[in-house]
C-alpha cells in the first residue's frame, strides 16, 4: 500500500483523537467524506490502523503497582512462554528483544504485595530462565502518538509533495483523493 502525505495525516489525527469522525477528518484533511472513510477502511484492512484504543491511567483505576521485568528463556520455548504470559491479565505488554534479556514483560498489579503474589505465584512457573524486576517510580511518558506527517517542501512547478522512501512504505505525492 502506498502511504501519501493525506493517509500520513489521517493516522496522525486519529492517534491524537481516535474517537474523531469521518467529517471532521474529511475537513481536516481537505477531503471528501467518502474520500476519507475509503482510506480509512483501506488503512484498516492493511493492517496499518489495527485498532482504537482508550488510554487508561492504571494508577487511577488502583493499579499502583508497574514494574518491568527483564527475562531470559530458551528461545525454542519463546512462543509457549508468551502465550502463557498473554493468558496473564496484569501483563500489559511482553516483547523480544535483542541483548542480554531477550524478554520484556510490562505488568501492573494493585499494589507491591499484589506484584509480588503475580511473580511467584503465576510468572515464576513459566519457565523463565532468569528475571530481573525494575519497578517503576514514576512515568514521564505514558503513550505518545508516532509522528508520520511528513515535511512538506514547497517545490517548483505542479508537484506539491516530495516522495520519500520510509521502509516498506513509500510516500507519493497527491493531488487528489
Amino acid at each position: 500500500m502506498h502511504i501519501d502525505a493525506t493517509n500520513l495525516q489521517i493516522l496522525d489525527l486519529l492517534q491524537k483523537d481516535a474517537r474523531m469522525s469521518i467529517a471532521d477528518l474529511a475537513r481536516l484533511v481537505n477531503r471528501a467524506e467518502s474520500t476519507v472513510r475509503e482510506r480509512v477502511t483501506a488503512l484498516e484492512s492493511a493492517g496499518i490502523i489495527n485498532g482504537y484504543h482508550a488510554h487508561v491511567d492504571a494508577d487511577r483505576v488502583g493499579r499502583h503497582a508497574h514494574a518491568i521485568l527483564y527475562a531470559t528463556c530458551d528461545l525454542g520455548r519463546l512462543p509457549e512462554v508468551v502465550r502463557r504470559l498473554e493468558a496473564i491479565p496484569q501483563v500489559v505488554r511482553i516483547l523480544h528483544t535483542t541483548g542480554k534479556h531477550p524478554l520484556i514483560i510490562e505488568a501492573v498489579a494493585e499494589d507491591l504485595a499484589a506484584l509480588e503474589r503475580l511473580l511467584e505465584t503465576r510468572i515464576a512457573g513459566l519457565g523463565l530462565d532468569h528475571i530481573e524486576v525494575s519497578i517503576i517510580v514514576r512515568q514521564h511518558l505514558a503513550w505518545r502518538p508516532l509522528r508520520l506527517s511528513p515535511t512538506v517542501v514547497p517545490l517548483i512547478g505542479r508537484r506539491q509533495r516530495e516522495i520519500i522512501p520510509q521502509g516498506n512504505l513509500t510516500l507519493v505525492p497527491t493531488n487528489g483523493p
